[in-house]
């Protein structure tokens, strides 16, 4: 393992003592500024003067991650050869036992347990983790598989780059295997170790030096595959004895945003840095992404260092296993995305929008939708995880009332009239339209929807994506539409005068209407349409229903425990609400199955407004809010409020949760 590698694991190591709690920030602070004016390790400096231990960070790992600590683990396996040794110096895990269908591996950072997902794969065998010191992989690395740096300087590939007049990129060829090695970047024996790990290998074999620009004539002639053949081998310079299965990997090159005329060079170096570390890690995060079932993919760049979080129940949460690599590979981890979804690398000024197909290992599809926005330090990324289970979705399953499921499923199969469903980005609208849409869906029914975008293709309905750039508006689609003969409409949001003026007259003349509007209650979107223009009349007369909607986190059953409902607070909170003594008011303290957030899933909750005669006749006497809301009420209307206090009183919600999310009644 070279210096610098073990360097950067200690700096994560030292970032995992801050993050667990284990030192106080100031201490830590002091810590590393001292190890920066001495060129040691903060780490070490933290074990040295007594202000952690080794214990303390591996028992505080274990409890963390529920993965098994030792302090002094078994010797490695006498078989060490048969795994590939460059995997295992670079991610920092050690082979330390072997069962007949699995392998344990010690780590000493948590950011490895995605490197044994992969390790698995390769090895063919089941793989089990457990914290090790960090001294024992270092130690056994250093003295079983690596090449000194002395002796890597001596080697003949060092000598001929050295000697090289040219300072740019060789390529060394040698039978099947194709390695990259910056010349720019052998300046020092730290700089020279870490690429030449693998070269090693080579041995005595004649190695030959070809130019960049000699190779990048040749590659324009070739396939837009630039494909990549490793083989896994030991760093010891002697020749394997057991054949080794190569490791593949294809990379895909996009030729638009390769040859563009005004390709910067730090673009053109982005394009060379998409090898094999930045395509795993990339892989690596949407596949846990949708393993772990989270609706957003953030990364992001700021001036101390990038980061990547999950938006999973609707909160926010940091992976620090991903930010060493995301901070140092940054350019290259975004030029990345850009390629899979095809979308122009070369352009860093404006936002892009694009999309990626993924499908599983157990063929489920799912479609990433991209969004790059460029920031004044960088471009950062949002990825929006599309499963297409979301259209399976039924009405059922929407998390309504019994009554106001009912008043929904009439409204919708009325043969015309106006459906909005509103609430918050982020609020489940679009799963709601999806679920009504699910269930209007007929061979005998023509249904066209207007989207921006098309987030899911549904089989059966003729979908258009929104264009303004180029003059395809909701409105302007909304007039197509009504000279294809269709029977439902959906519009994916109402937002302009236009738009609703061209829904509410289709809703008049025999269409089933359904679209969102940004409003925070049901009333309110009456009082919406009002003030972008549409007579008060036409509003009465085309609209039908309203549906307001918060989606809701769901207390995690495993660790969810009664509160003390004595409390002052909790007291006045139940006055307020009108909430009954026996009412289990719960919350959760998180636990392992719901990674410490205390929530487990997120649910529904809504207030559904059937505009009858008297609703339609206060809004075309221009009634105020409250008039209509008493008015409402009387007929039979639950606000949202009442709608969360059910799942309040039976657990299922916790108070935090329900002032967070649910509005208050005015």
């Amino acid at each position: 393992m070279s210096r610098d590698q073990i360097q950067s694991l200690k700096e994560e190591l030292a970032a995992q003592v801050l993050e667990l709690g284990l030192i106080e920030p100031e201490s830590f602070e002091k810590s590393a500024k001292h190890a920066k004016n001495t060129g040691a390790s903060n780490f070490d400096l933290l074990i040295k003067d007594g202000d952690v231990t080794v214990k303390d960070i591996l028992s505080s790992l274990s409890d963390k991650y529920n993965i098994p600590f030792e302090l002094n683990p078994q010797p490695l396996l006498p078989e060490i050869k048969k795994f590939p040794v460059a995997f295992c110096l670079k991610n920092g895990v050690i082979p330390i036992n072997e069962g007949p269908n699995t392998i344990e591996f010690g780590l000493c950072h948590p950011g490895s347990l995605n490197a044994l997902k992969n390790l698995s794969l390769m090895i063919g065998k089941k793989t089990k983790a457990k914290f090790i010191p960090p001294e024992f992989i270092f130690q056994s690395i250093s003295q079983k598989h690596i090449h000194t740096i002395g002796e890597m300087e001596k080697s003949e590939l060092v000598k001929k780059a050295k000697s090289a007049a040219e300072p740019e990129k060789v390529i060394t060829k040698q039978s099947n295997k194709t390695i990259k090695l910056d010349m720019n970047a052998i300046k020092s024996e730290k700089k020279a170790s870490e690429p030449l790990l693998d070269l090693a290998a080579l041995g005595k074999k004649k190695v030959e030096v070809i130019p960049e620009s000699v190779l990048r004539k040749a590659k324009e002639e070739e396939p837009k595959k630039l494909e990549i053949n490793l083989e896994a081998v030991e760093i010891s310079g002697k020749e394997e004895k057991e054949e080794k299965k190569p490791l593949k990997l294809d990379l895909p090159i996009d030729s638009k945003a390769s040859k563009t005329k005004d390709v910067k060079p730090k673009q053109e170096e982005a394009v060379t840095e998409i090898a094999g570390d930045v395509v795993n890690v990339v892989d690596d995060i949407l596949s846990e992404a949708v393993q772990t079932g989270v609706s957003d993919v953030h990364i992001e760049i700021f001036k101390e260092a990038a980061q990547i979080r999950f938006r999973g129940n609707g909160s926010m949460l940091a992976q620090t296993q991903y930010r060493t690599f995301i901070t140092n590979n940054y350019n290259a981890v975004i030029a990345r995305v850009k390629i899979l979804a095809n979308l122009d690398i070369a352009e860093r000024r404006l936002p892009q929008d694009g999309k990626i197909s993924y499908r599983s290992k157990k063929g489920t599809e799912v479609d990433f939708r991209i969004s790059i926005l460029p920031t004044n330090l960088g471009e950062r990324v949002v990825i929006r995880i599309l499963n297409s289970s979301s259209l399976a979705v039924t009405i059922s399953a929407l998390g309504f009332t019994k009554k106001q499921e009912e008043d929904f499923i009439k409204t919708v199969e009325a043969p015309q009239g106006m459906v909005l469903v509103t609430g918050p980005t982020g609020s489940g609208k679009s799963t709601t339209l999806y679920g009504a849409m699910n269930y209007l869906n007929k061979p005998d029914v023509n249904i066209l929807t207007a989207e921006d975008p098309v987030e899911y293709t549904m089989s059966g309905i003729s979908q258009v994506q929104v264009r303004e750039d180029i003059g395809l508006t909701f409105a302007s689609a909304l007039r197509s539409f009504l000279r294809q003969d269709p029977e439902i409409i959906l519009v994916g949001e109402i937002r302009d005068a236009e738009t609703a003026d061209i829904a509410s007259k289709a809703a008049l003349t025999g269409h089933l209407v359904l679209s969102t509007l940004h409003t925070n209650s049901a009333i309110g979107a009456i009082s919406r349409l009002v003030n972008m223009g549409l007579p008060a009349y036409l509003v009465s007369s085309a609209l039908s229903l309203v549906v307001a909607q918060r989606l809701i986190r769901k207390n995690c059953d495993k660790c969810r425990e009664l509160i003390d409902k004595t409390h002052e607070d909790i007291q006045k909170f139940i006055k307020e609400n009108n909430i009954k003594n026996d009412a289990k008011l719960s919350k959760s303290s998180g636990c392992s199955d719901c990674k410490d957030s205390g929530y487990s899933g997120r649910m529904g909750v809504h207030e559904v407004l059937v505009v009858n005669e008297d609703i339609a006749s206060a809004i075309s006497a221009g009634k105020t809010e409250k008039d209509m809301f008493d008015i409402a009420q009387k007929t039979g209307f639950i606000p949202i409020s009442e709608s969360g206090k059910r799942f309040l009183i039976d657990g299922s919600l916790s108070v935090e949760e329900f002032l967070r999310v649910i509005p208050k009644e005015e």
